[in-house]
């Protein structure tokens, strides 16, 4: 005989399905599912009339930017400057702001106004990473123009260490060359123009350099 058994009641057992359980819960808690779902259906809106409202304020501030631009290469640069300022303190959380910073310094640079021109450079050395080799680089040929030449190189020193592989680097390559030759160092001069030609062949900037080294 077994030692133990086991006597049916006569009654099936029920097994619910998973829906049959959702179905429960949501009649035993049907306070707590409305709630819930009022507030999940109110994020989504409220995230969607975000996105559009920001995506609105970006285009707005893409529009008074090219505005911006144009009535600087037309000439008239007081005017220009006033709208890229309303540009950058009227959108500052736009994408466009950090351009309208840049197009600032690079119309004040257009005037010859190289301090002011290498304040505005320098908001964006540390700014968007797409905007900071740029700004770099701005910054040296400020510094350049501003007969600063040991800065300058110290700039494009720095550019050519964080931004090796941007497109500029040749560029960057030549000015650094080119300032090496005015602070007296043939020998950097010479080196750096070198490098360019093994760095970047059968381009325009290795011809010029092997120019400049006499190299053919």
């Amino acid at each position: 005989m077994p030692s133990s058994t086991w006597v049916a009641s006569g009654e099936p057992e029920i097994r619910h399905s998973k829906t049959d359980t959702v179905v429960r819960f949501v009649k035993e808690k049907r306070e707590t599912v409305i709630a819930a779902s009022v507030v999940l259906v109110a994020a989504v809106i409220l995230g969607a009339w975000f996105y559009l409202h920001y995506r609105q304020i970006n285009d707005t501030a893409w529009k008074q930017l090219f505005i911006a631009q144009q009535t600087g290469f037309s000439g008239a640069y007081a005017e220009s400057e006033k709208k890229l300022d309303e540009v950058v303190s009227g959108f500052s959380r736009s994408d466009a702001a950090p351009y309208a910073v840049m197009t600032k310094g690079d119309m004040l640079f257009r005037q010859e106004k190289y301090k002011e021109a290498l304040e505005e450079y320098k908001k964006l050395v540390n700014g968007p990473a797409y905007m900071r080799p740029f700004a770099v680089y701005n910054t040296g040929k400020t510094r350049e123009a501003l007969a600063l030449p040991a800065e300058a190189a110290a700039d494009y020193r720095d550019f050519l260490a964080k931004y090796a592989d941007h497109m500029l680097a040749p560029e960057v390559h030549f000015s650094l060359a080119a300032v090496q030759e005015k602070l007296g160092d043939a020998a950097g001069a010479k080196s750096t123009y070198e490098k360019i030609a093994i760095l970047y062949p059968e381009t325009s900037w290795s011809e010029a350099a092997r120019q400049k080294t006499g190299q053919k």
